[in-house]
């Protein structure tokens, strides 16, 4: 707990030397104050040197509508700051004893959870041991860019300027965390992790560093069809059923609550997270995800 305090520490000493000017970063409703960077979630059997770093971009939180919705989840209990500082961890516990999410969607739609999955199933399979624990509860998961940005109610990409003055908290988070393997979606924050590993100087570990294709609906069939093409017939047949064993021993085996989950038109509705997994697997263009994510996942850490 010293270390994970020390690693708050880090980060508040960051943000305090800089200074964000730019006018469309994400601030708390009715106050200029810049909604501030959060600390990594971390699984409560996380294992350093031996767990898996999940990465993704940004929190997406345009609006005051959804910025509100947000932080009044985070004024529930405890302290309001503290909890602000630590959102992933405190969103993840919100709902009780079981998982409630990380309020990161690339994970929370199911897409990050199964990827996890799959590369702790690989490796399980390699030290020939079942999984001991939920998926979520072995490894870490974070945000490269550590801020949110917003013209109204659209959100922004990050700019160069906000990923490259992120390096500093990404740092400090290998540091403490340690990871065996890092899964990080899309070619921009691989391209930023590895650049921000080269320009400070900290590459003294070893870890995977696996790039997995962007799981967003607009681009999805553009990203994956041309290396499924590329897939054996025999692989593309199996894949799904591999997944769906996956789902099972490293999410269904391990839940203990329903999840609230909201679908496109804004209802939710009870679900367990297995649901939400398998829900995926109905389409083709998730199973062909799948099948790309296994092949690079595989190979990856195989051929490493």
């Amino acid at each position: 707990m010293t270390e994970y305090k020390n690693l708050l520490d880090d980060f508040r000493k960051i943000f305090s030397q800089q200074n964000w000017n730019a006018p469309d970063i994400v601030k708390i409703p009715n106050t200029e104050n810049i909604l501030p960077p959060y600390l990594p979630y971390i699984g409560k059997e996380y294992k350093k040197q031996e767990g898996l770093l999940f990465v993704s971009i940004n929190q997406n939180l345009a609006g005051v509508d959804c910025k509100t919705k947000y932080l009044d989840k985070l004024k529930q209990k405890g302290s309001f700051e503290d909890n602000l500082w630590d959102r992933l961890n405190f969103i993840s516990r919100s709902k009780g004893d079981g998982f409630s999410g990380l309020g990161i969607g690339p994970f929370d739609d199911g897409h990050g959870i199964i990827t996890c999955a799959i590369a702790n199933d690989i490796l399980d399979n390699e030290k020939l041991s079942e999984p001991d624990c939920a998926v979520w509860d072995s490894i870490a998961a974070t945000n490269f860019v550590k801020f949110s940005f917003e013209n109204g109610k659209r959100d922004v990409p990050p700019t160069r300027q906000a990923w490259e003055s992120c390096y500093d908290y990404f740092i400090a988070e290998l540091e403490y965390l340690r990871p065996k393997i890092i899964i990080t979606m899309g070619a921009a924050t691989e391209s930023h992790i590895i650049n921000c590993i080269k320009t400070k100087g900290k590459d003294d570990h070893n870890y995977h560093l696996l790039k997995i294709p962007h799981s967003s609906p607009k681009y999805l069939s553009r990203r994956i069809e041309p290396h499924h093409r590329n897939l054996k017939e025999d692989f593309i047949l199996n894949t799904p059923e591999k997944v769906k064993s996956v789902i099972q021993r490293h999410i269904i085996a391990f839940e203990r609550q329903v999840v609230m989950k909201e679908n496109n038109v804004g209802k939710t509705k009870e679900c367990t997270w297995g649901d939400v997994c398998l829900d995926l697997l109905e389409k083709d263009i998730h199973r062909k995800y799948f099948s790309v994510c296994w092949r690079i996942i595989e190979d990856k850490i195989k051929n490493s």
